[in-house]
């Protein structure tokens, strides 16, 4: 099993953060709740600014393509495809959605 980590739960609805949250946390993990994607970029980049801070010994601006680095993994790993993706979608002006929130 992996070790315990810290995660960030991106969810607007309550109930659902509460239920992702309290699985998350019977594994031993540390979990940080944002209830809309301006909140999770703000804990985000606060926490990467953090990080590496204190490994660079300095203040740090974290990299613009930083999340898109991440959702290219994720679609990776969800088995889309980056160049015609069904799951998580690019929105210009949004920024990245789930397909079914579109709907």
């Amino acid at each position: 099993m992996p070790s315990p980590a810290r995660i960030l739960v991106v969810e607007d609805e309550a109930r659902t953060a509460e239920v992702v949250e309290g699985y998350l946390e019977a594994q031993g993990h540390t979990v940080v709740r944002a209830a809309s994607g301006e909140d999770a970029l703000a804990a985000a980049a606060t926490r990467r600014a953090e990080l590496a801070g204190r490994l660079q010994g300095m203040e740090f601006e974290p990299c613009e393509r930083t999340i898109d680095a991440h959702v290219k993994n994720l679609w990776r790993k969800l088995g889309d495809d980056a160049r015609a993706p069904r799951l998580i979608l690019t929105v210009y002006g949004r920024g990245y959605v789930f397909a079914e929130d579109l709907g």
